[in-house]
């Protein structure tokens, strides 16, 4: 029962995070396309990506808007694995202050998810090799 709740909860903060992001003001989400929604967090399995704009105004409403679904579902947010990642336009001080707000460590790149590199910016082959290398070793044994 404990993994259907944890969706419950999910697809209320997603649904929560979406309503807000309908204000074009509140800085939540991204549009692909002028006439496209706004995409405020994408979630797989109990990992998350939520897409804020670098204002105090909107990182204080996001921040409160976890606090109370912190407080409301029971579930916490790990800091240890979290960190934010800023677009390239970010100044300096605006991530200084942004990580204050939310007390998690920035990053210069996500990292890797399921042994592939997640990258910014348009891939190139020299992305991938890691990976063929990985399965073609696999398919060597």
């Amino acid at each position: 029962m404990s993994p259907y709740l944890f969706l419950l909860c999910m697809d209320v903060l997603a649904r929560r995070l979406y309503d807000q992001s309908l204000d074009p003001k509140s800085g939540l989400g991204i549009k692909l396309a002028p006439t496209a929604p706004r995409i405020p967090c994408l979630f797989f399995a109990d990992d998350s990506l939520i897409i804020c704009k670098t204002s105090v105004q909107a990182c204080r409403q996001l921040k409160s808007l976890l606090d109370v679904f912190c407080a409301q579902s029971g579930q916490s947010i790990n800091f240890n694995k979290s960190s934010l990642i800023f677009s390239k336009n970010a100044c300096a001080s605006a991530k200084q202050t942004v990580a204050g707000i939310f007390n998690i460590p920035h990053s210069a790149a996500i990292g890797k998810y399921l042994g592939c590199s997640i990258f910014m910016g348009r891939p190139n082959a020299d992305h991938f090799r890691p990976l063929v290398a990985k399965a073609l070793a696999q398919l060597d044994n």
